[in-house]
């Protein structure tokens, strides 16, 4: 258990490293590599869990976050709506990776369809696989507070 914190605060500091390393220009460049239209089809392109997050990981610091938070959304909600069967996979991760927890709550929001909200929010409340009962409970819970905001009665 010593070593198990261990490596999570080593892991944590790293991070912090990193992201402090971006921000000030030193090992990374500070530009976003993407047109608003070429960020947004990155996005839009994404296939999986490991596309969409790899994509955030390595631009959400360069790109402002202004340019793509709708296509975040989108695709975010929507994945989560088609691909409920990699919920599991993705509920083991985000105990333990705080910047991963941070992105999948943080876009789920108004401009995401709300067809994907509906839908998300029903499997949510319906069909938890074991041991992700706390990572649905903030799913359901953002999926309904986006569809108030959006005026949806679900």
């Amino acid at each position: 258990m010593k070593i198990d914190i261990t490596v999570r605060t080593l892991w944590l500091l790293a991070l912090a490293l990193l992201v402090a390393c971006q921000r000030t220009g030193t090992g990374t460049s500070n530009s976003c590599p993407y047109s608003d239209t070429e960020y947004s089809r990155q996005i839009g392109a994404a296939s999986n869990w490991n596309e969409l997050y790899a994509l955030y990981q390595a631009n959400s610091i360069r790109c402002s976050p202004a340019r793509a938070p709708r296509e975040y959304s989108h695709r975010l909600v929507q994945q989560l709506a088609k691909q409920w069967q990699d919920l599991p996979q993705l509920a083991q991760s985000v105990p333990i990776e705080p910047p991963l927890a941070s992105f999948l709550y943080g876009h789920i929001t108004r401009d995401a369809d709300a067809a994907d909200l509906k839908l998300l929010l029903n499997d949510a409340r319906t069909e938890c696989p074991a041991n992700a009962n706390a990572v649905c409970e903030q799913l359901a819970w953002r999926a309904q507070a986006a569809l108030i905001a959006q005026g949806v009665n679900n």
